[in-house]
C-alpha cells in the first residue's frame, strides 16, 4: 500500500526529467547520483523497462503537482490509449485518473473498473486518501 501511494504521489524534479529526455545517457548518470534509500531512485531505476511511458508518466505527475491538470490528463490518456503500453504505468494512470475525476461519478467508476480489470490486487482503498496536488 505504501509503495503504491509513494509511486502515485512522489515525483522527480522537472529539471531531472528534462535532462533525461534530452539525452538518455543522463538517465544512467542520475542513477549514480541519487541515493538508493531515496524513493526517487526506485522511480528512475524503473525507467529501463519502458522508457517513454515511464518518463511521460512522471511528467504527468509533475503537471499535477503544478496544478496543470489538463496537460496531465492528456498525457495519462495517451499512455492508456497506446498499444502495448507499460503495464504498471497503465494501471497507475487509471488510479490517478480516478482520483482526478472523483467528483464525476461515472468517470471515476469507469477508471476504477479499468484499474480493477488491469490489476485486481491494487489497494483501491488508498485512492480516497491520496492528495495529488501538493
Amino acid at each position: 500500500k505504501e509503495y503504491e501511494t509513494n509511486y502515485i504521489t512522489r515525483c522527480i524534479n522537472q529539471k531531472v526529467i528534462n535532462k533525461i529526455k534530452k539525452n538518455k545517457l543522463n538517465y544512467y548518470l542520475q542513477r549514480l547520483f541519487i541515493s538508493k534509500e531515496n524513493f526517487e531512485y526506485e522511480i528512475i531505476f524503473n525507467f529501463k523497462y519502458n522508457f517513454n511511458d515511464k518518463i511521460n508518466f512522471e511528467q504527468a505527475k509533475v503537471f499535477l503537482k503544478n496544478k496543470k491538470i489538463f496537460k496531465a490528463v492528456r498525457i495519462l490518456i495517451n499512455i492508456i490509449g497506446k498499444y502495448n503500453s507499460d503495464y504498471r504505468c497503465c494501471y497507475r494512470a487509471f488510479a490517478i485518473l480516478s482520483i482526478i475525476y472523483k467528483d464525476k461519478k461515472d468517470k471515476k467508476d469507469l477508471f476504477l473498473n479499468l484499474l480493477k480489470k488491469c490489476n485486481n490486487n491494487y489497494p483501491v482503498e488508498i485512492l480516497d486518501n491520496v492528495n495529488l496536488y501538493n
